[in-house]
């Protein structure tokens, strides 16, 4: 008889005896085994010199049925990897002024929240701007934009996008301008250090509380540019034309460039330093040129 034990072992021999809480065996090499029947967890083998049969030593050991083996769980889905999330997030602010023979104040803050995957991409840029001088207001400027750039495919270089603008200039012939435009981007380049991106799609704007209160369609064509000199260092580069579609060579323009350096170790306190342009062949009564330089130093969260 061979009985196996709960530790792996096996214990071969006759059953000479089986007792209320032992199985007893006559081994060739060890003589008598008193094997604990909770220890045993199964029986083979039976030997026709033992003075029982096999169904009565099976009877008196009770040994429990094998549990039947459990089925093979199917492999569970894998959930399908969603692309990776990289928020971009910065605060700027830059107030400067002077008292005493002339009183100017100038405030300038930007806004900036970017949200970027490996298929899309969400950015929102919103700008306020205030001058003052000798008292009276010579500035004041708010815009804010939304824009949404989804891939063609992962690392494509083509994109679709979509954006929405919101502006209010006190200085301006109307109250407040909305627009909004689609189209294709385009990426030229995009490495670590460098990424070049342009667009061409087409939309409308709007000026309420002006001389032309209807929606006007418009081009759209326009660039980005960052480039990273050093660790520490990055310029950026924007610019985007908005050609009438009503009336030939009549157009509007924003433009602009920066330099940022970093001024601590990991980057979340920067001084931003830049200028923009923006240029109108129709500004009613305004001018048509807009110039603002600005320096600011730079939240990042």
């Amino acid at each position: 008889m061979f009985l196996k034990l709960d530790t792996s072992e096996v214990v071969v021999g006759t059953v000479t005896a089986v007792q209320r809480d032992f199985i007893v065996l006559q081994s060739d090499v060890f003589g008598e085994i008193r094997v604990p029947r909770s220890r045993i967890v199964s029986a083979r083998g039976f030997d026709p010199d033992s003075p029982m049969t096999a169904e009565e030593v099976e009877e008196f050991i009770d040994l429990p049925e094998e549990a039947p083996a459990a089925p093979v769980a199917a492999p569970a889905e894998v959930p399908e990897e969603k692309p990776a999330v990289v928020w971009e997030n910065r605060f700027e602010a830059g107030l400067t002024g002077s008292e005493g023979n002339s009183q100017n104040v100038n405030f300038s803050a930007l806004l900036s929240l970017q949200r970027t995957t490996s298929r899309d991409e969400v950015l929102s840029l919103t700008n306020y701007r205030y001058t003052q001088t000798e008292r009276e207001d010579t500035a004041n400027r708010f815009d804010t934009l939304l824009r949404y750039d989804w891939r063609f495919a992962e690392g494509s270089p083509w994109s679709l996008f979509g954006q929405g603008q919101y502006e209010y200039d006190q200085f301006q012939d109307w109250d407040y301008r909305v627009s909004l435009f689609g189209g294709v981007g385009y990426r030229l380049i995009e490495n670590e250090t460098t990424t070049l991106r342009v667009r061409a799609g087409a939309g409308a704007s709007r000026e309420f509380g002006g001389g032309n209160d209807a929606w006007e369609p418009e081009g759209l064509i326009g660039f980005d540019l960052a480039h990273q000199l050093a660790k520490n260092q990055r310029i950026t580069a924007y610019g985007t034309l908005f050609p009438s579609l009503d009336d030939f060579g009549e157009f509007r323009s924003v433009s602009g460039a920066a330099y940022e350096i970093d001024l601590t170790d990991n980057g979340d306190l920067a001084l931003r330093l830049g200028a923009e342009h923006r240029y109108d062949t129709q500004p009613g009564d305004a001018k048509r040129s807009d110039l603002d330089y600005f320096a600011r130093v730079v939240f990042k969260f």
